[in-house]
C-alpha cells in the first residue's frame, strides 16, 4: 500500500475514533441529563459507536482499494449517498418533503467539502507541507 493511502487511513482512524468517542459521550450525558432510561441510554451510546465505526471502515475500504485519485471522488460520492439516504429516512420520519431536506444537506456538505479543500490547500501552501 502506497504510503499517501496509509496516511489518509490512519486520519481516518484517528478522527473516526477520536470523534466517535467524544460525540458517543456527549449522546451518553445527554440522555441520561434528560433521564432517559438507562438500558435505551446504553443502547443509543453503542449503537451510535458501532454504526460510526462500520461507516468509517466502509471510507477506509475504498482508500485501501482503490487508486488514491478514485478513493477521493468515490468517498466524496458514498459519503453523499450515505448522507442522502439519512435525510430521507429522517424527512420521512418528521412527515416532511423529503426532497428538500435532502437538497439541503448536501448542499452544506458540499460547502463543507470545498471549504475544507480550500483550507487544506491554503495551510500546505502557507506552511510547505508536502502533500
Amino acid at each position: 500500500m502506497a504510503r499517501p493511502q496509509l496516511s489518509i487511513i490512519s486520519s481516518i482512524l484517528v478522527v473516526a475514533l477520536a470523534d466517535n468517542i467524544a460525540d458517543s459521550f456527549g449522546i451518553h450525558i445527554y440522555q441520561e441529563s434528560e433521564c432517559v432510561d438507562n438500558k435505551e441510554v446504553w443502547f443509543s451510546t453503542l449503537s451510535n459507536f458501532f454504526t460510526r465505526i462500520f461507516v468509517s471502515l466502509t471510507f477506509i475500504i475504498l482508500v485501501a482499494v482503490l487508486p488514491i485519485n478514485l478513493a477521493v471522488p468515490c468517498s466524496i460520492c458514498w459519503g453523499l449517498a450515505l448522507l442522502a439516504m439519512m435525510s430521507y429516512t429522517i424527512a420521512k420520519d418528521r412527515k416532511v418533503k423529503p426532497y428538500s431536506i435532502i437538497f439541503e444537506h448536501i448542499v452544506i456538505a458540499i460547502f463543507v467539502i470545498t471549504l475544507s479543500h480550500f483550507i487544506g490547500r491554503y495551510i500546505i501552501g502557507r506552511f510547505k507541507v508536502a502533500a
